[in-house]
Formats: C-alpha cells, sequence, structure tokens
C-alpha cells in the first residue's frame, strides 16, 4: 500500500500457454503508482498507458530445439499512499478482461470425469486453519496457505463441467470443513459430484508433518496401544 521514497516492489508473473515466439500481454491496475515489467531480453515493445502497460513477451533461444519461456517480474514503484495500486490484472491483450479462466485451461479439463485440487487446495502447510482466516477473491495469491478460494474451486468445476476432488486440509477446524462443505453444496453445479478427502495420504510418513498429527491423534484414542495388544 506504500514504499518508501526509491523503493521497488516486485511480483513475479507465471508465463501464459506460448511455446514459441511471444505473446502479447495488458497489465491492468486502478490506483496511482507506476508498473513496468521486468526480466532480462524477455521483455520487449513495452507501453505505459493510463492505468495499463502492455508488452510483447519473447521466448527464449531455443536449446535442444525447444524454446523456453521465463516467468517474469512486475515491478511497482511511486506508489500514492492516498491511492494505492491495486487490483493487477494481467493476460493476453486477445482475452476478455472478463473472464477469470483461461479458455485453454479449462478446455484442456474437460476431458476428464474427476478433477483432485490437490496442488490447488495446497492443503499441507497451514499450521491452523478457519474459515475466517480462508483464502478470499480478494488475496494477493491464491497459491499460498490453503490455496485457491473455495468460490474458485467452484466456478472452475462448474465451467469445465467435471466433477471436482477436495483435499481439505488437516489443519481446518470443524467450523472451516462445516461451512466449505456448505458453499460448495449450494453452488457446484448438481450434476456434479463431490469428492472429499481429509488431506492427502495422511498413512505416509513422507507428509510427515500431516503423518505425525494423525499419529498423535491415533495415540490419543489408544489406537496405537490396541494395534500392539493385538499384535501381542
Amino acid at each position: 500500500r506504500s514504499l518508501p521514497p526509491g523503493a521497488i516492489a516486485f511480483r513475479s508473473l507465471n508465463h501464459p500457454n506460448f511455446t514459441n515466439g511471444f505473446a502479447e500481454i495488458i497489465c491492468r491496475y486502478t490506483g496511482k503508482g507506476e508498473i513496468a515489467a521486468v526480466w532480462h531480453g524477455s521483455i520487449t515493445e513495452q507501453f505505459a498507458g493510463k492505468n495499463n502497460v502492455r508488452f510483447r513477451w519473447q521466448t527464449r533461444p531455443p536449446a535442444n530445439d525447444r524454446a523456453g519461456i521465463d516467468n517474469i517480474f512486475l515491478q511497482v514503484t511511486n506508489i500514492d499512499p492516498a491511492n494505492p495500486v491495486r487490483n493487477i490484472d494481467c493476460r493476453e491483450t486477445t482475452m476478455d478482461p472478463k473472464i477469470r479462466f483461461n479458455p485453454p485451461f479449462v478446455e484442456s479439463l474437460r476431458g476428464f470425469a474427476v478433477i483432485r485440487y490437490l496442488a490447488l487446495m495446497n492443503q499441507a502447510t497451514t499450521p491452523v486453519l478457519t474459515w475466517a482466516g480462508r483464502k478470499q477473491l480478494t488475496n494477493a495469491s491464491q497459491e499460498t496457505d490453503d490455496g485457491m478460494a473455495v468460490e474458485d474451486l467452484v466456478a472452475l468445476a462448474n465451467e469445465a463441467k467435471v466433477s471436482p476432488w477436495f483435499t481439505l486440509p488437516y489443519q481446518a477446524d470443524d467450523d472451516y470443513q462445516r461451512r466449505f462443505a456448505d458453499y460448495v453444496h449450494k453452488n457446484l453445479d448438481p450434476q456434479l459430484v463431490a469428492h472429499v478427502e481429509l488431506s492427502n495420504e495422511v498413512w505416509n510418513s513422507v507428509f510427515y508433518t500431516q503423518f505425525q498429527r494423525v499419529q498423535r491423534e491415533g495415540q490419543h484414542q489408544f489406537l496405537a496401544l490396541a494395534q500392539q495388544g493385538a499384535l501381542a
């Protein structure tokens, strides 16, 4: 919301769907400040307009007959604290600014009956999770903490017409799980089926943090002692 004089804020952008040549990008925003795209030789033909910046995102010279694509950074400077830069939206210049998901991505999901949301829900990272502290559509990132907002998860399933497989965070309290389920029940296309899994492979010690918690809860219920007695 503000920067000290001369300071620069950076934001990483994942590249769009292109493998050779270039993509034309526009970043729109509200508020007062200056935005530019930066990353060595990957950015060319950059123009700043009123509350937007346009640029060409180039592929790198091909290695082994395959062009490389670098992620780039948005550079934000001279923010006005009374009216800071916000609502940044970057997409191909040919894409409708009103759509939420990239159409080729949605189309790529339509050949499946079920999509597992393991990575999108990022369920193995947050120590404690409540509904009040959950991810919102307005958050700066949909990758951290509990991953993508439930509104986006449901909207993506509805648009792609595939049944979602939710991996609920094991750190989420009962209220979070109840409210999550209620939202899905009210908003998921009734022709789709909601599949629900608590965390991911809680029996697998490779995922050590969640494995430890499940082990402790099992010991609290004397399940470990019962197993030892049965084995004895």
